[in-house]
């Protein structure tokens, strides 16, 4: 290096590697922000596993660099008991990475999904959680048969076969062990029953879908419950309905599964079976399996269907409108006739008290998940499961509830509601406004700032990192002051052709603007003007004695001395005549009295005698064309010239 000049290339080189360090940091700070994802781990039951899942991998597809949706399939009383610190590692949460591990992550999940409610004692005894729970979808519990039964396997055909809860109880109980019994083909006299034994599949595990069933039995049907340990053994780890009142516990015919897709793959092979299942497990076997007709309260054999369930969550909704209640649904005898009587609804579970939400986006990712449940998308997401999203009474109580979520927000280690909670990168400016880069001393980083919007411009929507400029009002608008959100229409009289304008301009004269939003104005007609004004939504007739006779005139024409126009709007100057009692000078430019003896209409009407005379013209044989007749003859008799045309 020169000693001239080696000063200054030292200089360049130390401040581009300075710079360069400055932006490496910058990248790893955006990247630690950013790039760490929040993990939400949840215990999800067996009924609704596969539709949590899908709606847990769409929104995280919405947020991929964000946040991690980790559901475990469980039992619903596990989903429950993991949420407050009861994780059983060896055997509901087998393998869990977060929950499970040596050193665990957490010792209890953020969220769960399952069709069992809290027990009451809960909500005292872990008082700080604030523990909610939220109706996420309803299904139906369907009693199921195998169609060999009705002699339709293979086919989606339904065979309608219909069941009081009586019967499906004395099935399950083994008080009737063959398809043909005469209780059962009473409630069908228009099929045959095959003289088959029946094949009884019960679930062996503790679920809800055990409990639901357990409970509606046991309202419907007197006897089923009244067996010494009945709740303990029925709702409990070997739910043999009741025990004691099956003939022989050993039976090949009466069978156990650990969960429902180990049920449904028992049943696919086991000829006359019986058993219940989940609405969506069933709905993608319907060659194989069918769903009985169940007896309702109004005594009207309902099948499980969308609409058939829909009418038994409306039925109920209302009760839970009422600010002191947990949001737990009672499908107990709906009123609804069409509605289908064996109902349950999985339920969000979720903690709302801020220690147990130490970090505010974490807290606003679950909400904003649930949300994401509840919406359009989330809605077509169930429906293709197989289930029924609560009605929209339902949902604005369940957002309520959701509302009274509070965290701690690390930035000001202060508690505040997960609703107003806004994750830095998604924090905006207002409306009408948009967000500026200033550059800082150094010229390389930069800080981020609202401005409002100047006049001509306007900013709709909550600007983030994607607007760093307002929108230009559009042509036919204006946005007059600064910071607006929207734009403004022209009025009528006035227009604007160019982009991003805080005024409209006025019609100039000859021209009008009959609406709103207009980017030009439209040139007067012939027979209108503006009188010279400017603008004008619409043109004014010329006046009497007056015409235009060219579109966009801001004035109208006077006719000639003396002559008039019949009316108002004329476009011509030949409209211009004389009035009547009055004729045309033989200059054409002005008007004279009617002679004596001669009737003048005006206006351009054929002259003619009066009775009793005839018309003079000096040169009949070529007489001017609009010439004036120059007298009268007195016609002799006067009865040869009656006068008029």
């Amino acid at each position: 290096l020169r000693c001239s000049s080696g000063g200054s290339d030292i200089s360049s080189l130390l401040l581009m590697l300075r710079r360069i360090l400055i932006l490496l940091c910058l990248v790893f700070l955006a990247q630690s922000v950013v790039g760490r994802k929040i993990v939400l781990s949840g215990g999800v039951g067996t009924g609704p596993v596969e539709l949590v899942r899908a709606w847990g991998s769409a929104f995280q597809s919405m947020h991929p660099d964000e946040v991690v949706i980790d559901g475990w399939e469980t039992s619903g009383s596990a989903a429950l008991g993991a949420l407050v610190g009861q994780v059983d590692c060896k055997k509901a949460f087998r393998g869990h990475p977060s929950l499970c591990s040596t050193f665990p992550v957490e010792n209890s999940t953020s969220w769960g999904n399952a069709g069992l409610t809290f027990p009451e004692n809960w909500y005292s005894e872990h008082l700080s959680l604030s523990l909610q729970q939220l109706p996420s979808v309803v299904g139906g519990i369907c009693v199921v048969y195998s169609k060999d039964v009705s002699g339709n396997l293979g086919s989606e055909e339904d065979a309608q076969i219909n069941m009081s809860f009586e019967v499906i109880a004395e099935m399950f109980a083994g008080r009737i062990t063959h398809w043909d019994d005469a209780r059962l083909q009473g409630l069908n006299p228009n099929i045959v029953l095959p003289h088959e034994r029946i094949t009884a599949l019960v679930r062996s595990d503790k679920s809800s879908l055990n409990d639901h069933l357990t409970k509606a039995m046991d309202v419907r049907v007197p006897w089923w419950s009244q067996v010494p340990g009945f709740l303990d053994e029925a709702v409990g780890n070997q739910p043999r309905w009741p025990l004691q009142n099956y003939s022989d516990a050993t039976d090949p015919h009466y069978l156990m599964e650990a969960g429902q897709e180990a049920m449904l793959v028992r049943m696919l092979r086991t000829p006359f079976s019986f058993s219940f299942l989940d609405f969506e497990k069933v709905s993608r076997f319907k060659e194989f399996v069918a769903t009985v007709h169940i007896l309702n309260d109004a005594g009207k054999p309902v099948k499980a269907s969308a609409d058939t369930i829909q009418h038994a969550l409306g039925s109920r909704a209302a009760q839970l409108q009422d600010a002191s209640s947990t949001l737990a649904v009672n499908f107990d005898l709906p009123s609804d006739p069409w509605a289908y009587p064996l109902v349950r609804a999985m339920y969000w579970y979720i903690k709302k008290g801020a220690a147990a939400n130490p970090e505010c986006y974490k807290a606003w990712l679950l909400k904003e998940m649930i949300l994401f449940s509840y919406s359009e998308q989330g809605k077509l997401i169930a429906e293709d499961y197989g289930w029924e999203l609560p009605p929209s009474s339902v949902f604005i109580a369940c957002k309520a509830r959701l509302s009274e979520m509070m965290c701690i927000d690390s930035e000001s280690g202060k508690e505040m509601r997960v609703a107003d909670y806004v994750p830095p990168r998604y924090r905006r400016c207002p409306q009408g406004q948009f967000l500026k880069l200033v550059p800082n001393m150094s010229g390389v980083d930069a800080y981020r700032g609202c401005e409002n919007c100047s006049g001509g411009f306007f900013q709709s929507s909550n600007a983030g990192l994607d607007v760093l400029e307002c929108t230009p009002s559009p042509r036919g608008t204006m946005t007059p002051n600064p910071g607006q959100a929207y734009f403004t229409a022209c009025p009528p009289g006035t227009f604007q052709d160019e982009l991003g304008k805080d005024h409209c301009k006025l019609c100039p004269a000859g021209e009008y603007s009959p609406g709103i939003a207009s980017s030009t104005c439209f040139p007067c007609p012939p027979g209108t003007s503006t009188g010279n004004l400017q603008g004008l939504r619409t043109c004014r007739l010329c006046p009497r004695s007056t015409f235009s006779n060219s579109a966009g005139a801001a004035s109208c024409e006077p006719c000639p001395r003396g002559l008039e126009t019949r009316g108002d709007g004329h476009s011509n100057s030949t409209d211009c005549s004389c009035p009547s009692g009055y004729l045309l000078a033989a200059d054409g430019l002005h008007c004279r009295a009617c002679p004596e003896h001669l009737s003048c209409l005006g206006f351009g009407a054929e002259v003619h005698a009066s009775a009793g005379y005839m018309l003079f013209v000096p040169d009949a044989q070529a007489p001017v064309k609009g010439s004036p007749p120059q007298g009268t003859y007195r016609c002799k008799p006067a009865r040869r010239c009656p006068g008029g045309p």
